[in-house]
């Protein structure tokens, strides 16, 4: 995430965030406030990352969020460092529904002109692939039965289409890969 006014810098920074009301009340970014309990001091919640991806050239973060038998949230990174966890009185014991994506966000939305000129990602849409747009690669949940599954029931979505989008590219008989970014503001499409 990059959000100046959050950490007062334009670096792309690793975060995390939840919400128990789906943004009404409840939540919060990294360590602002009790919810989060970190395990690894190691790992700097709302620090810097580096080196960021750019145009034709891509790095990589893995990240994966389970439910351990008592019901708590862990948070791992680059395959299996553990981070920390949600305690299942925050977030719950299970979850109905799992999303991955990219979000932008500016003050300028909806206002004169409606959008932001704030890309996503390199600023190339979609259908760029890789090595042009952000991309999310073998994403699984686990299940009750404690094994990882590639999600049956999937779809992209774009809330502003013409601004930014996403597309599943899925080749027969591999894992699909979801792509998504876009420029931002670009009139007369997304004034």
């Amino acid at each position: 995430m990059v959000n100046p006014k959050l950490y007062g810098d334009g670096n792309t920074r690793l975060f995390i965030y939840w919400t128990k009301d789906t943004y009404k009340s409840t939540g919060c970014f990294d360590l602002t406030c009790s919810g989060f309990v970190q395990t690894n001091k190691a790992v700097g919640l709302g620090g810097a990352l580096g080196p960021i991806s750019s145009y034709r050239q891509q790095y990589e973060l893995n990240y994966g969020i389970y439910s351990d038998n008592d019901g708590n949230w862990w948070l791992k990174i680059k395959h299996n460092i553990a981070v920390g966890y949600w305690p299942k009185e925050f977030l719950g014991q299970s979850a109905t529904m799992v999303q991955w994506g990219g979000q932008v966000f500016s003050y300028s939305v909806k206002t004169k002109p409606p959008h932001t000129g704030t890309q996503m990602g390199s600023g190339e849409e979609a259908h760029a692939l890789f090595g042009g747009a952000c991309y999310m690669s073998t994403v699984r949940i686990k299940d009750n039965s404690q094994m990882l599954k590639y999600p049956q029931f999937i779809n992209t979505h774009a809330a502003e289409p013409f601004c930014y989008n996403a597309y599943n590219h899925a080749p027969y008989g591999q894992d699909p890969i979801f792509y998504f970014g876009g420029e931002g503001r670009k009139p007369p499409y997304c004034p």
